[in-house]
């Protein structure tokens, strides 16, 4: 995703943040495999750029994930998709990842999502559709 409305505001091994200035909402692209330890790191940046660049949209980009939670699926849905809406996300458009066990992941941890409102996407387009809408 090349826009020159994206500004990086940070990075992990696995996560990086950019903040859209143009469609108001944080992107975020997770990339590789997924430990305790990096998910728990991604997570904690993403919080950290939510506090630097408030935005009540997230562009949740994993298509390039190779793994999920790892069982993590229950606490990534009840703890932290529930701390982005503390934060003061409204919306959040997930975009499935490209490997068949990272979104069977994705989809048990909306299961337990109870907020902030998240939907699920094949393609970018879509999801970004969906986010204009909002």
């Amino acid at each position: 995703m090349e826009n020159s409305s994206l500004t990086l505001l940070g990075a992990t091994s696995a996560v990086q943040v950019w903040h859209d200035a143009e469609a108001h909402w944080l992107y975020v692209r997770w990339r590789g495999n997924y430990a305790i330890q990096t998910a728990e790191e991604g997570w904690e940046l993403l919080l950290q750029c939510l506090h630097q660049q408030p935005c009540a949209m997230l562009l949740n980009d994993a298509r390039h994930a190779a793994t999920g939670w790892s069982g993590q699926e229950q606490w990534a849905g009840e703890a932290l998709f529930p701390k982005l809406a503390q934060w003061g996300v409204r919306y959040v458009a997930c975009v499935y990842p490209e490997a068949l066990a990272a979104r069977f992941s994705l989809d048990t941890t909306l299961g337990y999502t109870p907020q902030p409102f998240v939907a699920a996407f094949d393609d970018l387009a879509t999801a970004c559709t969906w986010l204009q809408q909002r």
